[in-house]
């Protein structure tokens, strides 16, 4: 499980190298999130666990738990068709240092296709309620919980 202290350590590096990527490419095409670290961030920050190699990236209680994260202002992803009993998006705010955790509507599963993955354009047209807000101090080296 990774440590607070971790994520603060990564983030830092993280966004280190946003800074560089949006100086020479913009701000339009950022670079993706790692899936190590954002479902490792979700599970420390929300309480979930691992479900350490099954088909879903976590369990929160009885519930399996799709995690997906995106550094705006991109909101497209891949899902598997398998539909697990709640989606949760990471929606990182590299500018203000912002990470939102948002719970979508499984609705978005009406979208799939027979192939074993498929698209949504747009994450915003599924949010059901932000789970919790956090801010990254990385200068200082904090985590502050904006929202409940």
């Amino acid at each position: 499980m990774i440590t607070e202290q971790e994520i603060l350590e990564y983030y830092s590096a993280y966004k280190e190298v946003w800074k560089v990527h949006v100086k020479i490419f913009g701000k339009d095409r950022v670079p993706n999130i790692p899936v190590l670290f954002s479902e490792n961030l979700c599970r420390h920050i929300l309480g979930y666990k691992d479900l350490k190699g099954k088909e879903y990236d976590a369990i929160n209680g009885d519930l399996s738990v799709e995690i997906k994260a995106t550094c705006l202002p991109n909101k497209t992803t891949t899902f598997s068709t398998q539909e697990p009993d709640q989606v949760v998006w990471i929606q990182f705010h590299m500018e203000t240092d912002r990470i939102k955790f948002i719970d979508l509507d499984k609705s978005l599963y009406k979208k799939k296709t027979k192939a074993k993955r498929f698209t949504i354009s747009n994450l915003d047209d599924f949010i059901k309620h932000t789970l919790l807000e956090i801010e990254i101090d990385y200068k200082n080296q904090k985590i502050k919980r904006i929202t409940k």
